[in-house]
């Protein structure tokens, strides 16, 4: 196999993970919305951005609203019922640049 072959094959793989993952984010919003109230979530990272999306890559995410006593238990819960490595941020603890930046290139799943 010459490396343009594997280097398109490679990239194949990886949007299809890609792919994958975004499904994974829409499931696992979906899941969470019933079992914790909060307000939105937001799903950043290389898995929106389309680039940099490896099988080393985590889904990351962004909730807003949900009270504080309840941030562990739903990030527990990300991770109990994905295959997938999760990053879980709180809207209420980032910067007034960091929450612009995810209104702008986030998507929200819910």
């Amino acid at each position: 196999m010459g490396y343009t072959t594997w280097f398109k094959r490679r990239e194949e793989e990886k949007e299809s993970l890609r792919e994958e993952a975004l499904k994974e984010a829409q499931r696992l919003s979906a899941i969470l919305r019933k079992e914790f109230p909060f307000e939105a979530l937001y799903l950043i990272g290389s898995v929106v951005r389309g680039k940099g999306f490896n099988r080393h890559s985590d889904i990351d995410f962004v909730v807003r609203g949900l009270k504080g006593e309840l941030f562990f238990k739903a990030f527990a819960f990300l991770l109990k019922n994905s295959g997938f490595d999760i990053d879980l941020k709180p809207w209420e603890e980032l910067d007034e640049e960091s929450r612009k930046k995810v209104e702008k290139e986030g998507g929200i799943l819910s």
